[in-house]
C-alpha cells in the first residue's frame, strides 16, 4: 500500500501482492486532463491500483496515512511539504522528488530521494503560470527503483522511517 501525493479516504483493495492506493491531484488544464486520463485508462487495467480524490477531514487523513506502507510524493515543485512530513512523524517511509521544500527537512537519512531534471514549463500545463516559469520533472526509472527498495529492504525502509520520525 503507498500513498501518493494528496491522500484521500481509505479504501483498500486486496490482491495477491497487497493492496494498492494511488491519489492524484492536478488543476485541470489541457495537458493535464490528458494525462489524468491516460492515466485512470491505464489504473483501470489493473486491480492493485485505486485512484481516490477528494477533500478529506482530518480523521481521513489520519486513517488513510495510518494504512500506508508508504508516503510517495513525486512533485514538480511544492511548497514546504506537509502531507510528507507528516508521513514522517508518523513513522511511514517516505519518497519524495529531491526538489523543493521538502529538501529543507529531508535527506538520504530519512527519505528515499528521488532524482529528475528542473525544466521550463508550458503554458499550458498549469494556470497562470508566467513565462520562464520552472519546475521539476522526476525520474520514474529512479522512482521505481526508490519503490522497489522500500518494499525490498526491510532494514533500510525501517532505518529510514525511524531516522525521519526522531526529527
Amino acid at each position: 500500500r503507498a500513498v501518493a501525493h494528496r491522500p484521500a479516504r481509505p479504501q483498500r483493495h486486496r490482491h495477491a501482492g497487497g493492496s494498492g492506493i494511488a491519489t492524484s491531484h492536478a488543476l485541470p488544464s489541457a495537458s493535464h486532463r490528458r494525462e489524468i486520463g491516460r492515466f485512470r485508462r491505464l489504473a483501470a487495467e489493473d486491480a492493485r491500483i485505486r485512484l481516490l480524490s477528494g477533500d478529506y477531514e482530518t480523521a481521513g487523513m489520519a486513517a488513510l496515512m495510518q494504512a500506508c506502507d508508504c508516503y510517495v510524493s513525486l512533485h514538480r515543485a511544492e511548497g514546504f511539504g506537509y502531507t510528507m512530513a507528516e508521513a514522517m512523524m508518523c513513522g511511514k517511509p517516505v519518497i519524495a522528488a529531491r526538489y523543493s521544500g521538502n529538501l529543507d527537512y529531508m535527506d538520504e537519512k530519512s527519505a528515499f530521494l528521488v532524482g529528475g531534471v528542473e525544466r521550463y514549463m508550458a503554458h499550458d500545463e498549469y494556470i497562470d503560470v508566467p513565462p520562464g516559469s520552472r519546475w521539476f520533472e522526476p525520474d520514474p526509472d529512479d522512482a521505481a527503483a526508490a519503490m522497489r527498495q522500500v518494499f525490498q529492504d526491510d532494514k533500510e525502509r525501517a532505518r529510514r522511517a525511524t531516522a525521519a520520525a526522531e526529527r
